[in-house]
Formats: C-alpha cells, structure tokens, sequence
C-alpha cells in the first residue's frame, strides 16, 4: 500500500509538473508577485524556464533576470531555481529557493554590483568607483524579518572619487546575521592605509558604520594630507569614520 501511495504522488506531481511547463511565465508569476519584495516586467517563457526584461527591489530596477527551475524541489515545500541576473547595476547568478509565505531563500550567490547602487543604498558621503563583488553562502529574506545571512563583501580597485581623488586598494567586508542585527568587519586587503571597521544593520534598516584609516611609511603624502578631508587625523595621521543612516527596503516591505 505504501508503495502504491508513493506512485501516485509522483504521478500527481508529473502531472502538475507537465501542466506548469507549458504555463507562460508571465501568467504563473503573476500571484507571487503580491508575495515576493520583487517586481517584474517584460515576461517571457515559461513558469518552469523564463526571463523577465527587468527585475526591481523596492523600485530600484536591477537588470534582466533569468530563471531555470527545479521541480524536485515542490515535495519539500520550496521552489528552488538557478538564476543569472543581467544589468548595469547588478550582475550575476546563484541558487534560490522562494517558501511558503513569500520566503527568498539564496545559496553560493556571487554577484558583481556598481558602486552607483552602493552609493545610493547607502547615502555615502563621499563618492566611490571600483568593483563590488558579493559572495552569500546563505541569504533568507521573509517579509518584516531581519536578513539572515553570511558572506561577504569585496571591493576591487577601490577608490574616492569625491571631495578628492584617491586609489584605495582591495577591501573586505565579512557579514553574519546575529542577535541584534547584520554585523560586519572590515578589513584591508592590501592598499595605502592599515584600515580596520566595524559595521551594524538594525532590524529597522538603521546602520552604523565605523572605520579607521592608518597611513604608514608607504602612504603618499597627498593621500595622507587628502585623510583630512575626512576627518581630523589624530597624532598618528589616523583618521576615524563614523557613518548611520537607512538602507532602504531591508525588511522587504512592499
């Protein structure tokens, strides 16, 4: 009888799985979408392999995205699918799962994003250039719930751009969900300042961030006077950053 039972459930999801596959995608995503932080437009395809001209989060469109998904995944309760996405601000791919109840869920994510968008996310006070890679191991998004996740956070060729000119070097930033917030640490990679930080996101969206730059005996000396333009330099040259303000969107409200 058991055997008989698992038969027909797999019959059942065949079934489903054979109807979905010729779904347009447009039509299938259409009730998700009152679900999921995201917005689409310009769908094509199908529900199971599609694309959409332009993906959104909290009106900020992205780029392109396409999808491949994993019908195996329906027996667990999730939908798990690979996905590339494709624009000016964002590009890559990676592994993600949409739950019950609107849940994103991503893993092995890698990601090169514009320091345009770091930029407007963070309302910097000085303006950036580089590379922005992002590598999430594990990522959750629910709505109204803080982000769990971990990975990290690599700026390549960083540099300023405004009130001054400078090359930075390479940057990491480590995160991980804890009780109180997303943390990070900031450590150098190798540039002109010994540099070290530290970095707090709030349930609420608020963020904290702190970061020291120590010019040594290798710091050129316009980089080290421009280190005032940030800050009043301590005896050793050493210049303190302090910086709050909101991300917008963190807890995906729509």
């Amino acid at each position: 009888m058991r055997r008989a039972w698992k038969l027909i459930v797999l019959g059942v999801l065949a079934y489903v799985a054979f109807l979905a596959a010729s779904v347009p995608a447009g039509l299938a995503l259409s009730p998700l979408q009152q679900q999921l932080p995201v917005e689409f437009a310009g769908i094509d395809g199908t529900f199971w392999n599609g694309r959409a001209r332009s993906v959104a989060w909290d009106g900020q469109a992205l780029g392109g995205l396409e999808w491949r998904l994993h019908p195996a995944g329906l027996i667990t309760g999730s939908l798990p699918a690979d996905v590339r996405l494709s624009g000016p601000l964002v590009n890559g791919e990676g592994r993600v799962a949409a739950g019950l109840g609107g849940s994103l869920e991503a893993r092995e994510t890698r990601l090169r994003v514009s320091p345009a968008l770091v930029q407007q996310l963070g309302a910097l006070p000085v303006e950036i250039g580089g590379d922005f890679f992002l590598r999430l191991e594990t990522l959750h998004l629910a709505e109204g719930v803080l982000p769990t996740v971990t990975g990290e956070v690599i700026w390549r060729e960083a540099r300023l751009t405004a009130p001054f000119a400078a090359t930075l070097g390479d940057y990491r930033l480590a995160l991980e969900t804890r009780e109180n917030g997303i943390h990070g640490t900031i450590t150098d990679q190798g540039g002109p300042f010994r540099t070290s930080g530290n970095l707090l996101v709030r349930p609420d969206g608020q963020y904290q961030l702190t970061l020291r730059l120590v010019p040594d005996a290798n710091t050129p000396a316009d980089l080290r006077d421009g280190l005032k333009f940030l800050g009043r330099p301590d005896a050793r040259g050493a210049v303190t950053l302090r910086q709050q303000g909101r991300l917008s969107g963190l807890l995906g409200s729509r």
